[in-house]
């Protein structure tokens, strides 16, 4: 309630308290503890000033590339990125802040719960710049649509997030070769569209198959209703009401047709549902 009234500036300054509070949980007794700070962002981490300085340009570069796959995303207050020298304290990260284990080949994700936005990520000083920014582009989209409405489902802003990175930084990101060769697995073992939606999955499953789900929304034929649905979600409207009247039936069928399809044999799949 207080986030929902709260302007830009009185949700960035709670952020930055918060931020700090969940970086002492994780490098209490740490040598340094740097900041740097943009209009977008707050970079944060037991770093050396320079890669944060690098942090914070990727991230730039990096929402860039949000706004354009977005479409001008209504994101409020600043976001968060929580920069990690070691992948030991990014794993750290998630089990003492988020209470979970992260998969060993992940290097960063996103976390959103209205008062608080942000990224956290592995970046060393030996790491490249247009690395760094393929780390950030999933994790960024992927808030960007979460902060479209209180209700938008993981499933949702995880696929966007991973389809945007990679359709512009795969190159630079090797984890989206894992994601494609792990997606037809991770579709056998769905037993219902429903599952996904509903959150009955392993999380690293639901991940991927909101991958593959979100890859066919975006499709050249579905983008216009998943821009449609973008620009309808900030008005407060409720998630499932918007999705159903843009594609024209429930989150859940639409997950249960393209499970279906994708297990059909190549030659005998019709496509996915066509929106409205």
């Amino acid at each position: 309630a207080w986030a929902k009234g709260a302007s830009d500036e009185e949700l960035s300054q709670r952020r930055e308290a918060l931020a700090a509070d969940n970086l002492q949980l994780v490098t209490a007794g740490a040598r340094r503890v740097e900041i740097d700070s943009s209009e977008r962002f707050f970079v944060i981490g037991d770093s050396d000033r320079d890669t944060l300085a690098r942090v914070t340009a990727a991230a730039k570069k990096a929402w860039d590339k949000v706004e354009t796959f977005v479409k001008q995303p209504a994101a409020r207050g600043k976001i968060t990125i929580f920069v990690m020298p070691r992948r030991y304290d990014y794993s750290e990260f998630a089990r003492m802040v988020e209470g979970r284990s992260v998969p060993s080949d992940w290097q960063s994700h996103w976390g959103y719960d209205i008062t608080d936005a942000y990224v956290c990520l592995v970046a060393t000083s030996t790491d490249r710049p247009d690395t760094i920014e393929a780390r950030l582009v999933a994790p960024l989209t992927s808030l960007a649509v979460a902060m479209q409405g209180a209700e938008v489902p993981r499933w949702f802003a995880e696929g966007t997030g991973r389809v945007a990175a990679a359709r512009t930084v795969a190159r630079a990101l090797p984890s989206v070769d894992n994601w494609n060769r792990s997606l037809p697995e991770a579709i056998v073992a769905m037993r219902s569209g429903e599952a996904l939606i509903k959150h009955q999955l392993p999380p690293e499953q639901a991940d991927l198959v909101a991958y593959g789900l979100m890859n066919e929304m975006l499709s050249r034929t579905q983008r216009k209703a998943f821009d449609h649905l973008i620009r309808v979600l900030p008005q407060g409207l409720a998630f499932d009401a918007v999705f159903e009247s843009t594609f024209g039936i429930p989150p859940a069928d639409y997950a249960e047709r393209y499970r279906v399809s994708r297990l059909l044999p190549s030659a005998s799949r019709k496509g996915s549902p066509a929106p409205r």
